[in-house]
């Protein structure tokens, strides 16, 4: 398929700069790329007889499609299929469980996302299950299932509601029909323990780690990928001060939005030098180009530039960097090696996880001595649980179900003397509390 670029293949329309590419492989699926022109398409036909051929496989027509662009003319349609034999597509579809879409992202096209998660749940209500058995069904089963999805496409807002408003519904043991109080909100949950929470993790969170984990990819391998975005949406700023602009894909627009948080994160070992000298974080504490906002700052312009041999040339550096922070780089170590390479500071080991990504990205909670003693791990969950509702005022007592219109009879059993029942009344300023 190489081979057509060469010939008078008119190859699939990209814009000015991006490489050229004629197919993609994946699994035992490719896919090829053309452009309508006939000659073009019976040019693609004829690489893939000489495959049946030479390898003995057989194309299966009846299994493969074509998709074009929405509104393309009918005729041109017809030509391909006559061309080709496949049968046409549309937009959007499904692949490997991911949505493929054209044009703005709308919540139905994750509606299996949500489909699957139900069918989940629908097994298991109606049987008795502890809280501390929800909460370990939905860390281990029910928050792995989106997983795949979270990898390849930001899920939006509204999808990543429906799915924790399953997950709350769940562990507070609601059923269809039967309707149940949600004393904590779910967000209030979705923390470690010692801040708070059951140690649940938000499925917002999850998203900007996946997404992080993208632009890391971005920004530290060389792929076809990366270079296809860089030269689409970067062909003459550097990546890392380019601006989203309406109408750019959906992954381009992911990725930016986490960008300011992981590039500080994000620090360059210099071996070479060719990493960019104002817009990579080589210093440590930030790329350059934010302190000179009025010094013309070229993409082009490698650390290279500012070195002799092993060592850095003073001169260069105090023609257009103060002297405090010449000294500042003077003191970085310049390493053996082939090209400059990437750590993720968070990481003792300087590499990219989720895990060490999910502590610096999400907004904490101070932690306390009073949630670290409660779940200690020698204490059952529904125990632990009982007493964060506890200290949180979160229990059904008398006086927090008025707030809900619940009328009963205000009175403790335990006590003499006309009184409300409260947590106060339960646990410390009752008569028979007063005696134990």
């Amino acid at each position: 398929m190489e081979q057509l670029i060469s010939e008078s293949f008119i190859p699939y329309s990209v814009d000015k700069g991006c490489p050229s590419f004629t197919h993609l492989s994946y699994a035992n699926d490719t896919i090829l790329f053309s452009s309508g022109d006939p000659l073009s398409l019976m040019a693609m036909m004829n690489k893939l007889s000489v495959y049946e051929k030479c390898s003995g496989q057989l194309v299966n027509k009846d299994k493969s499609c074509f998709l074009v662009a929405p509104n393309t003319h009918e005729s041109l349609t017809d030509d391909i299929k006559r061309i080709t034999g496949f049968s046409q597509s549309n937009f959007p579809f499904t692949y490997l469980g991911c949505p493929i879409y054209f044009g703005r992202q709308r919540v139905k096209y994750f509606n299996g996302l949500i489909s699957k998660i139900t069918g989940r749940l629908q097994g298991w209500q109606g049987k008795m299950i502890s809280c501390g058995g929800r909460a370990v069904l939905i860390k281990s089963v029910l928050q792995s299932l989106p997983f795949h999805m979270l990898s390849v496409i930001h899920l939006p807002k509204t999808t990543t509601s429906q799915i924790e408003k399953l997950f709350a519904n769940f562990f507070w043991s609601e059923t269809e029909g039967k309707k149940k109080h949600h004393w904590i909100a779910w967000k209030k949950l979705c923390y470690p323990t010692d801040e708070g929470g059951i140690g649940i993790k938000s499925i917002q969170d999850i998203n900007n780690i996946f997404s992080a984990k993208v632009w890391w990819s971005f920004r530290t391998r060389n792929t076809l990928w990366r270079n296809f975005l860089e030269a689409k949406y970067c062909p003459r700023a550097h990546p890392v001060k380019k601006k989203w602009v309406s109408g750019q894909s959906h992954t381009w627009k992911r990725i930016l939005h986490v960008r300011s948080d992981c590039e500080k994160y994000l620090v360059w070992k210099i071996v070479k030098g060719n990493c960019s000298f104002w817009w990579d974080n080589w210093l440590g504490t930030g790329n350059l180009g934010q302190h000179f906002p009025h010094t013309r700052r070229s993409k082009k312009l490698k650390v290279a530039n500012f070195m002799i041999g092993n060592t850095w040339d003073e001169n260069k550096l105090l023609r257009i960097l103060p002297m405090d922070m010449v000294k500042q780089i003077q003191n970085i170590n310049i390493y053996e090696g082939e090209d400059d390479f990437p750590i993720w500071t968070p990481d003792t080991h300087g590499f990219f996880t989720c895990k060490s990504t999910w502590k610096v990205l999400r907004e904490g909670r101070y932690t306390t001595l009073t949630a670290e003693k409660i779940w200690h791990h020698k204490i059952p969950f529904k125990i632990s649980f009982f007493m964060l509702r506890l200290l949180k005022n979160k229990l059904a007592t008398d006086q927090a179900l008025h707030r809900f219109r619940v009328a009963g009879p205000s009175r403790c059993s335990c006590c003499k003397n006309y009184a409300t029942e409260d947590t106060n009344l339960l646990f410390r300023n009752g008569e028979l509390v007063e005696e134990v």
